[in-house]
């Protein structure tokens, strides 16, 4: 846990001096609609510091859906809007970034056919892929080496296919019910299982595999009855993050989530009881808990310490119903949610993007300084997004040794810019990643006991 706990810390989550009076409020909103209802239903942050969510559109008029992708810049304005077909009905249910700075979109006709969608970095589609019934994908994942590895069409199959979706390995296991998969830094994957394991329902396990999908071993997760894990994300030198929970109408939504180390051994875990319907639960960049869902027909986020101990929630939304989607929170701490609105707009059904932060503008918290360790300050690196060029400045009250290193998006190493000896004062230095492919990299520099990391996003 130690080696997380080094990880960026946010000031205005931690300092004394301002947590009494920061307030987390609304940045901006951004809402899009078009000829009818418009339904959100995922959102991701690309490599250029903008968010692209994923949905669809119900046309009245003509009785179909159409797939619909919208990119948001990080000042809440429309950069872009695609509609990805008005043949077929298309229901988005997962926009990922590719790494030609495209997009594939997962989702569904009404009637059950999935369709997966590659699209430019303008929304544009470049091709498309009906899959049979029995074909379907439940969920996918690009890999390292720029293909894809999906879940299924079986339960308990994984197929590992190139760029373009030719099949070049499938793998079967003796369980069911796989839910998602994820890469880890040695180039293999983790995936995540619920309620077929043989043992009890709400017991999730983990099948850990090589490159090329061949069972390492397996880590079975057991937790209270009736709860179950349905969601894993990588961390670079922790392990995986995994979440699940159930929803109880009375009761609200009991959420649980576990640290699970490289080896499958519990770092730790926490349970969360809330009266909101929780939909997302991320591990914020404090080392903390943000949970995203719905209350009272608003946007709810709740954020919570280590323990899962309440800080502090807040609701968004106005006179009528919102539909709580995807919660992201980005480089600067701040939070992304994304889902429908019935409030504003045109009141008829409407992608919402709100960004809720602190309002650095009340000169409470200065916006120079949110990347803050006990040793030094880690300033924003610039410019961002950069092209050849950036520079990371650091602020050292007291001497030592530093070290800046360089991670890639799967946790992996790729530049040592700094190991030496430094005076307590004002620093700066610059990464030129000259054979570096586009994508965001995390900086992290270490002082003594401590660091913090600050995300750069390179584009070409």
């Amino acid at each position: 846990m130690f080696a997380y706990r080094m990880y960026l810390i946010i000031s205005f989550l931690l300092l004394n001096t301002t947590i009494s009076f920061a307030q987390i409020d609304s940045l901006w909103s951004v809402t899009w609609g078009g000829e009818g209802q418009c339904y959100c239903h995922d959102m991701t942050e690309t490599s250029d510091g903008c968010y692209v969510m994923g949905g669809y559109l119900i046309r009245d008029d003509e009785g179909y859906y159409s797939g619909d992708l919208v990119k948001v810049n990080d000042n809440g304005e429309i950069v872009w809007t695609s509609i990805l077909t008005q043949e077929i009905p298309y229901v988005i249910t997962k926009v990922i970034e590719t790494d030609d700075g495209g997009f594939l979109t997962l989702g569904s006709e009404y009637s059950g056919a999935e369709w997966i969608f590659k699209t430019n970095s303008e929304g544009e589609t470049i091709w498309s892929l009906e899959l049979e019934y029995d074909d379907r994908v439940r969920d996918i994942i690009q890999t390292s080496d720029g293909g894809y590895l999906m879940v299924g069409p079986a339960w308990n199959i994984i197929t590992k296919t190139d760029h373009e979706l030719e099949t070049e390995w499938t793998q079967e296991f003796d369980v069911q019910r796989l839910k998602t998969v994820v890469q880890n830094d040695q180039d293999g994957f983790t995936l995540l299982y619920s309620w077929g394991t043989g043992l009890d329902p709400s017991n999730s396990m983990l099948v850990f595999t090589d490159v090329n999908g061949d069972s390492l071993g397996s880590r079975l997760i057991e937790w209270e009855s009736d709860h179950r894990f349905s969601s894993i994300t990588f961390e670079p030198e922790v392990g995986y993050f995994v979440t699940g929970g159930n929803y109880w109408r009375e009761n609200g939504t009991t959420s649980l989530a576990m640290l699970i180390d490289i080896e499958g051994e519990t770092i730790s875990s926490v349970t969360v009881r809330s009266q909101a319907y929780i939909r997302n639960v991320i591990h914020t960049i404090d080392g903390g808990y943000a949970l995203g869902g719905s209350i009272n027909r608003d946007f709810y986020l709740l954020k919570t310490d280590e323990n899962g101990d309440s800080l502090w929630s807040r609701s968004f939304g106005g006179d009528h119903s919102e539909d709580f989607r995807s919660l992201i929170q980005n480089g600067s701490g701040e939070y992304l949610m994304a889902g429908t609105t019935f409030s504003f707009g045109e009141g008829n059904g409407e992608f919402w993007l709100v960004k809720a932060g602190i309002d650095t503008t009340n000169g409470i918290v200065d916006d120079q300084e949110f990347f803050t360790s006990n040793n030094f300050i880690l300033n924003p690196a610039y410019p961002k997004p950069f092209n050849g060029t950036v520079t990371i400045p650091y602020q050292m009250p007291i001497s030592g040794n530093v070290n800046v290193t360089v991670y890639d998006s799967f946790g992996r190493e790729v530049a040592l810019l700094q190991s030496e000896f430094k005076v307590s004062g004002s620093h700066q230095i610059t990464w030129m990643p000259e054979s570096m492919p586009s994508g965001t990299y995390m900086v992290k520099v270490g002082l003594a006991n401590s660091a913090s990391v600050v995300p750069v996003t390179l584009v070409k």
